[in-house]
Protein backbone atom coordinates (compact mmCIF):
# COMPACT_ATOMS: atom_id res chain seq x y z
CA UNK A 1 0.00 0.00 0.00
CA UNK A 2 2.90 2.55 -0.12
CA UNK A 3 3.90 4.08 -3.43
CA UNK A 4 7.09 3.45 -5.15
CA UNK A 5 9.14 6.06 -7.31
CA UNK A 6 12.01 4.56 -9.30
CA UNK A 7 14.70 5.35 -11.51
CA UNK A 8 17.44 4.04 -13.13
CA UNK A 9 15.66 1.09 -14.65
CA UNK A 10 16.48 1.28 -18.87
CA UNK A 11 14.16 -2.41 -19.73
CA UNK A 12 11.32 -0.74 -21.30
CA UNK A 13 9.56 -4.11 -21.19
CA UNK A 14 10.10 -4.02 -17.06
CA UNK A 15 8.72 -0.56 -17.06
CA UNK A 16 5.83 -1.86 -18.67
CA UNK A 17 5.38 -4.10 -16.09
CA UNK A 18 5.54 -1.64 -13.24
CA UNK A 19 3.00 0.81 -15.21
CA UNK A 20 0.54 -1.71 -14.65
CA UNK A 21 0.80 -1.20 -10.93
CA UNK A 22 -1.03 1.63 -9.67
CA UNK A 23 1.57 2.19 -7.13
CA UNK A 24 4.55 2.80 -9.21
CA UNK A 25 5.66 5.37 -11.27
CA UNK A 26 8.93 7.08 -11.83
CA UNK A 27 11.56 7.97 -14.37
CA UNK A 28 13.16 5.74 -17.50
CA UNK A 29 16.94 5.35 -18.36
CA UNK A 30 16.98 5.83 -22.16
CA UNK A 31 20.52 6.72 -23.66
CA UNK A 32 20.50 9.11 -26.55
CA UNK A 33 22.79 7.63 -29.13
CA UNK A 34 20.75 9.89 -31.90
CA UNK A 35 21.28 12.68 -30.45
CA UNK A 36 25.32 11.56 -29.27
CA UNK A 37 25.53 11.06 -33.04
CA UNK A 38 24.13 14.62 -34.22
CA UNK A 39 26.63 16.20 -32.09
CA UNK A 40 29.46 14.03 -33.21
CA UNK A 41 28.69 15.16 -36.78
CA UNK A 42 27.93 18.92 -36.38
CA UNK A 43 31.09 19.06 -34.34
CA UNK A 44 33.25 16.68 -37.34
CA UNK A 45 31.37 16.63 -40.25
CA UNK A 46 33.92 16.05 -42.60
CA UNK A 47 34.48 12.75 -40.17
CA UNK A 48 32.56 9.66 -42.13
CA UNK A 49 33.58 7.12 -40.10
CA UNK A 50 32.06 6.41 -36.89
CA UNK A 51 33.59 4.16 -34.82
CA UNK A 52 32.19 2.38 -31.68
CA UNK A 53 34.28 1.16 -29.23
CA UNK A 54 32.48 -2.02 -27.66
CA UNK A 55 32.97 -5.24 -25.62
CA UNK A 56 30.95 -8.55 -25.43
CA UNK A 57 29.20 -7.93 -22.42
CA UNK A 58 25.13 -7.97 -22.35
CA UNK A 59 24.49 -4.33 -22.17
CA UNK A 60 27.29 -3.76 -24.67
CA UNK A 61 26.24 -5.96 -27.42
CA UNK A 62 22.94 -4.41 -26.89
CA UNK A 63 24.32 -0.91 -27.06
CA UNK A 64 26.14 -1.75 -30.29
CA UNK A 65 23.28 -3.40 -31.50
CA UNK A 66 21.68 -0.10 -31.08
CA UNK A 67 24.64 1.92 -32.38
CA UNK A 68 24.52 0.01 -36.23
CA UNK A 69 20.55 0.13 -36.30
CA UNK A 70 21.25 4.49 -36.91
CA UNK A 71 23.31 3.61 -39.49
CA UNK A 72 20.90 3.82 -42.06
CA UNK A 73 18.96 6.82 -40.76
CA UNK A 74 23.36 8.32 -41.87
CA UNK A 75 23.59 7.11 -45.43
CA UNK A 76 26.85 9.65 -46.06
CA UNK A 77 28.44 7.95 -42.96
CA UNK A 78 30.05 4.40 -42.17
CA UNK A 79 29.14 2.87 -38.77
CA UNK A 80 31.61 -0.11 -37.28
CA UNK A 81 32.20 -1.42 -34.31
CA UNK A 82 35.56 -2.52 -32.72
CA UNK A 83 34.37 -5.26 -30.11
CA UNK A 84 36.77 -6.32 -27.32
CA UNK A 85 35.85 -9.58 -27.94
CA UNK A 86 38.26 -10.24 -30.78
CA UNK A 87 41.59 -8.85 -29.32
CA UNK A 88 42.95 -8.90 -26.17
CA UNK A 89 43.66 -5.77 -24.04
CA UNK A 90 47.24 -5.31 -25.56
CA UNK A 91 45.53 -6.24 -28.99
CA UNK A 92 42.86 -3.73 -29.20
CA UNK A 93 45.42 -0.66 -27.69
CA UNK A 94 47.26 -1.65 -30.95
CA UNK A 95 43.92 -1.23 -32.99
CA UNK A 96 42.99 1.60 -31.43
CA UNK A 97 46.48 3.26 -32.64
CA UNK A 98 45.22 2.87 -36.20
CA UNK A 99 42.29 4.85 -35.87
CA UNK A 100 42.83 8.19 -38.05
CA UNK A 101 41.70 11.26 -37.07
CA UNK A 102 39.25 11.54 -39.82
CA UNK A 103 37.31 9.04 -37.78
CA UNK A 104 35.10 9.88 -34.77
CA UNK A 105 34.65 7.45 -31.78
CA UNK A 106 31.90 6.55 -29.40
CA UNK A 107 32.61 4.71 -26.46
CA UNK A 108 29.43 2.74 -25.23
CA UNK A 109 31.25 -0.48 -22.96
CA UNK A 110 35.14 -1.74 -22.65
CA UNK A 111 35.16 -3.71 -20.05
CA UNK A 112 35.74 -7.21 -20.54
CA UNK A 113 38.53 -8.72 -23.34
CA UNK A 114 38.56 -12.13 -25.41
CA UNK A 115 40.02 -13.96 -22.72
CA UNK A 116 37.85 -12.51 -19.91
CA UNK A 117 39.74 -10.32 -18.28
CA UNK A 118 38.05 -6.89 -16.76
CA UNK A 119 39.36 -3.66 -15.87
CA UNK A 120 36.76 -0.94 -14.32
CA UNK A 121 35.84 1.95 -16.44
CA UNK A 122 38.60 4.56 -15.73
CA UNK A 123 41.00 1.75 -16.08
CA UNK A 124 39.69 1.16 -19.30
CA UNK A 125 39.41 4.89 -20.09
CA UNK A 126 42.79 5.88 -19.53
CA UNK A 127 43.61 2.99 -21.86
CA UNK A 128 41.88 4.21 -24.51
CA UNK A 129 42.95 7.77 -23.96
CA UNK A 130 46.97 6.59 -24.23
CA UNK A 131 46.36 4.59 -27.70
CA UNK A 132 43.64 6.69 -29.16
CA UNK A 133 44.39 9.89 -31.68
CA UNK A 134 40.80 11.03 -31.43
CA UNK A 135 38.59 12.75 -29.51
CA UNK A 136 35.87 10.54 -27.15
CA UNK A 137 32.54 10.85 -26.86
CA UNK A 138 29.97 9.08 -24.66
CA UNK A 139 26.58 8.73 -23.38
CA UNK A 140 27.13 8.46 -19.70
CA UNK A 141 28.34 11.14 -17.51
CA UNK A 142 30.97 9.12 -15.80
CA UNK A 143 34.40 10.14 -17.63
CA UNK A 144 33.42 13.78 -17.77
CA UNK A 145 36.62 14.97 -16.95
CA UNK A 146 38.81 12.12 -17.09
CA UNK A 147 39.25 12.59 -20.62
CA UNK A 148 35.69 12.65 -22.55
CA UNK A 149 34.91 14.94 -24.71
CA UNK A 150 31.12 15.01 -24.36
CA UNK A 151 27.61 13.65 -25.69
CA UNK A 152 23.96 13.82 -24.84
CA UNK A 153 24.57 12.18 -21.32
CA UNK A 154 22.60 10.38 -18.93
CA UNK A 155 22.48 11.84 -15.80
CA UNK A 156 21.40 9.94 -12.77
CA UNK A 157 21.24 13.19 -10.82
CA UNK A 158 19.16 14.67 -12.95
CA UNK A 159 16.96 11.30 -12.73
CA UNK A 160 17.23 11.10 -9.09
CA UNK A 161 16.05 14.84 -9.02
CA UNK A 162 13.11 14.09 -11.20
CA UNK A 163 12.04 11.35 -8.90
CA UNK A 164 12.56 12.69 -6.16
CA UNK A 165 10.11 15.61 -7.07
CA UNK A 166 7.47 13.01 -8.26
CA UNK A 167 7.95 11.65 -4.62
CA UNK A 168 7.61 15.29 -3.45
CA UNK A 169 4.12 15.67 -4.72
CA UNK A 170 3.05 12.41 -3.89
CA UNK A 171 3.70 13.10 -0.42
CA UNK A 172 1.91 16.62 -0.73
CA UNK A 173 -1.34 14.74 -1.71
CA UNK A 174 -1.22 13.87 -5.53
CA UNK A 175 -2.75 10.36 -6.09
CA UNK A 176 0.26 8.35 -7.70
CA UNK A 177 -2.15 7.73 -10.30
CA UNK A 178 -2.03 11.33 -11.20
CA UNK A 179 2.20 11.03 -11.63
CA UNK A 180 2.89 9.30 -15.00
CA UNK A 181 6.08 7.58 -15.43
CA UNK A 182 8.54 9.59 -16.99
CA UNK A 183 9.68 8.10 -20.85
CA UNK A 184 11.67 10.50 -21.92
CA UNK A 185 15.02 10.10 -19.82
CA UNK A 186 16.57 13.87 -18.68
CA UNK A 187 19.73 13.58 -20.61
CA UNK A 188 21.25 16.33 -21.06
CA UNK A 189 24.42 17.34 -23.39
CA UNK A 190 27.83 17.95 -21.92
CA UNK A 191 31.22 19.19 -22.98
CA UNK A 192 34.33 18.85 -21.46
CA UNK A 193 36.03 23.02 -21.73
CA UNK A 194 39.29 21.42 -21.53
CA UNK A 195 38.70 18.92 -24.00
CA UNK A 196 37.41 21.18 -26.76
CA UNK A 197 40.25 23.64 -26.52
CA UNK A 198 42.58 20.16 -27.09
CA UNK A 199 40.60 19.61 -29.98
CA UNK A 200 40.24 22.17 -31.82
CA UNK A 201 36.86 23.34 -32.07
CA UNK A 202 35.91 26.75 -32.00
CA UNK A 203 32.55 28.25 -29.69
CA UNK A 204 30.79 28.60 -33.09
CA UNK A 205 29.94 25.54 -33.52
CA UNK A 206 28.72 24.37 -30.56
Amino acid sequence: GIPIVFFGINNQSMAKIHSSNQMVTGVMENVSIKETLDLMIQLYPNNHEIIALSDNTVSGSADAKTFLSYATKYPDYSFSVLSMSNFSWNEYAENLHTINKSSSVLLLSVFQDKNIKTLNFYESLRLIKENLNVPVFHLWYHGMGNGILGGVLISQHEQARKAASMAEEILHGTPITSVSILNESPNTMVLDYSEILKAGITPEKI
